[in-house]
């Protein structure tokens, strides 16, 4: 069995976790609308909406690798000592806290994914000001979980008697995927609600032989979704006569 990927093998991985993150996130996107994304968008739509996940992916690989090598070559004291300060609190009862710690974040993050659409729609605060706050929120969350589950899986490759490269890269680099995955509970209702309160652009279109003008949510080849009374309402691109898109 192969141990590592070569490079091709690894975009392959690294394009497939982005387009299925991008699927997910497009859904949760399109929810927070009352849209089943599901029913109007394809395989092909959510991959090519996948781009700016793998840039993401590749950008945040490329930041860690960075980090990575600059504590190897430039600061390893630092580094040793990081590691021999975890060494010692894996084998004390750090290691079950830590994990308690995962844990809870990690229900904190569910538990804001679950209460964010109300916040979102509530009104207490100016649309900017509500975007801040859960921009803040969630940046915290998503960051802090990460590393806590990253330090955990550090503390146990430890705990199982791995070397302190295996141990290191595991703490680095599975900040990826966790990352990913944290994200796509509630950054996608948080772009969806900036969307929301950021005229984008107008579609003119043909309703009961009357043209009509709304907000313009989205389009595909078959379908578009436009703004109607706070909600989004999907319409076939028969119906549609032309866009007109802000200048900003």
């Amino acid at each position: 069995m192969k141990k590592n990927l070569n490079f091709s093998e690894w975009l392959g991985l690294v394009t497939s976790v982005s387009a299925l993150y991008s699927y997910i996130y497009y859904y949760k996107y399109w929810r927070f609308f009352g849209i089943n994304a599901y029913d109007y968008f394809s395989y092909i739509d959510a991959l090519q909406h996948s781009i700016p996940s793998i840039i993401m992916v590749l950008t945040l690989s490329q930041a860690l690798i960075l980090s990575f090598t600059y504590h190897i070559f430039f600061d390893r004291k630092a580094i040793v000592s990081f590691y021999r300060y975890s060494y010692c609190m894996a084998k004390t009862n750090h290691y079950k806290n830590v994990l308690k710690q995962s844990i809870v974040l990690f229900v904190l993050i569910i538990l804001f994914d679950y209460f964010l659409r109300l916040f979102l729609n509530s009104g207490m605060l100016s649309s900017t000001a509500t975007f801040i706050v859960v921009v803040i929120l969630s940046i915290v969350l998503i960051t802090v979980g990460a590393l806590s589950f990253s330090y955990f899986f550090m503390l146990n490759g430890i705990r199982r008697g791995a070397g302190i490269k295996n141990n290191l890269i595991v703490f680095y680099f599975f900040q990826i995927p966790l990352l990913m995955f944290f994200s796509s509970f509630n950054l996608p209702m948080v772009s969806a609600f900036y969307f929301k309160t950021h005229e984008n652009a107008q579609v003119v279109f043909k309703e009961d032989g009357v043209i009509k003008t709304k907000r313009l949510l989205g389009i595909t080849k078959d379908y578009f979704i436009i703004m109607d009374d706070g909600r989004g309402i999907v319409r076939k691109t028969d119906a549609l006569q032309y866009v007109i898109y802000n200048e900003n």
